[in-house]
């Protein structure tokens, strides 16, 4: 969908580099090898003497390859038994050669020299993608102190893989942690003496250094130090209509964020928490209602204070995706609520389905599994918001098994 690209700038900061970012990092640059490729037979002994880069490089794009083919794969089973097999190639030593064992031969001489860094950031994948995330979050620090070793703590492998770490700690829930990652990778940005060789933490990317404030700001949101996070959000939004103007996907991305987090103030500010507790209602009967009231209630008045803002980046979505079918809309607003859910954020979440919902509803109809996903998911988030009277009715068409997850989501 054209709507992808707000989605993604909202979503796309939390995500790992994946293994396609990975293959373009190992991968010779064309113009190297045309110019080893004319240098005649002095050309030709040199490159036999690379013969363990090759061998690196290959092995190590063969396993990404095979990650990328299996995450294609609609089923989850075979993505995590590639990463099971990718993480057996990387780290343990073959059984016959070729191919070499993928983590040793990037450290023999004469491999790139971030070959060692790139590998330990694809072993930090794909233990992530099996649910090991403490050993994820160590290769994803190996991988920095060797970036950092290798080329300094400003240079561009070392900046990605500061924000790989960061995003694991992220995810474990290691907010202060992840926040400090991430500042320290904005300071080492900002330094003026910083060479012009070393690019932002992703190339391809120039407006790294305000995702970095942003991802500050997630960070400093699931803290509850909101009124940091939305300084931080509203300098983005600034900064991004100055340099992009007010209707890049971007900048409404930025302003979606802003919205965020002034619902979370204005949720605080209620003393409701715009995060879910994860533990049973321990009221009933008048008590449960009376709980319900109060959050329903916390939640309209801080959807009615960023109004303005939601018209501006929901109307943006719209535009971005006149043309596509109004389910594109709907979808690429869940895949915001989705990861609203993963990070607790069930007001947050509700708030983006229930938008989406009548779409759903228009587009799929009574008894379609898309419409039953969606209100299972918005049943999820009633229950941990304690909003149990309602729960019955967003759950009243039996879901498919399996959690709601939109395309792109």
């Amino acid at each position: 969908s054209a709507g992808e690209p707000l989605v993604h700038a909202v979503i796309g900061r939390g995500l790992l580099a994946q293994p396609a970012e990975l293959v373009g990092l190992a991968t010779p640059p064309q113009k190297e090898k045309a110019k080893e490729a004319a240098k005649g037979r002095d050309g030709a002994k040199k490159r036999r003497g690379q013969t363990v880069l090759s061998s690196w490089a290959e092995s190590f794009i063969g396993v990404m390859r095979l990650l990328e083919s299996s995450a294609a794969s609609p089923s989850g089973e075979d993505a995590h038994a590639a990463a099971l097999h990718a993480q057996k190639e990387l780290t343990q030593p073959p059984a016959r050669p070729p191919p070499a064992q993928v983590l040793r031969a990037a450290r023999n001489p004469g491999s790139p020299p971030h070959a060692l860094a790139i590998t330990l950031r694809a072993l930090g994948y794909v233990l992530a993608s099996t649910g090991q995330l403490p050993q994820a979050e160590a290769a994803y620090a190996r991988a920095f102190s060797e970036a950092v070793a290798r080329a300094g703590e400003g240079s561009a492998m070392a900046l990605a893989c500061a924000r790989d770490l960061a995003v694991m700690c992220f995810e474990q829930k290691k907010y202060d942690e992840a926040e400090a990652h991430w500042r320290a990778a904005a300071a080492k940005m900002a330094l003026p003496e910083r060479p012009a060789a070393h690019a932002p933490a992703c190339a391809a990317d120039a407006d790294a250094a305000t995702e970095l404030s942003l991802c500050i700001g997630d960070a400093l949101r699931m803290q509850g130090k909101l009124t940091e996070a939305r300084a931080l959000a509203e300098a983005a939004v600034a900064e991004r209509e100055a340099r992009l103007g007010p209707d890049h996907p971007w900048t409404l991305g930025a302003v979606y964020d802003l919205a965020h987090l002034l619902r979370c103030q204005k949720l605080n500010e209620t003393g409701v928490s715009p995060f879910s507790t994860g533990e049973p209602s321990a009221t009933a009967g008048s008590r449960n209602a009376e709980v319900a009231r109060r959050v329903r209630a916390a939640m309209a008045m801080a959807a009615a204070a960023t109004t303005e803002l939601d018209e501006r980046w929901m109307g943006g979505l719209r535009a971005l995706c006149e043309g596509e079918p109004p389910i594109r809309w709907a979808e690429q607003v869940a895949s915001l609520a989705s990861t609203a859910q993963a990070h607790r954020e069930d007001a947050e979440a509700l708030l983006l389905m229930e938008r989406a919902l009548p779409t759903y509803e228009a587009t799929y109809g009574e008894n379609s599994i898309d419409l039953a996903e969606l209100l299972n998911t918005i049943g999820e988030s009633q229950m941990e918001l304690r909003l149990l009277e309602e729960v019955g009715d967003a759950r009243r068409r039996p879901p498919r098994a399996g959690r709601f997850c939109p395309p792109g989501g």
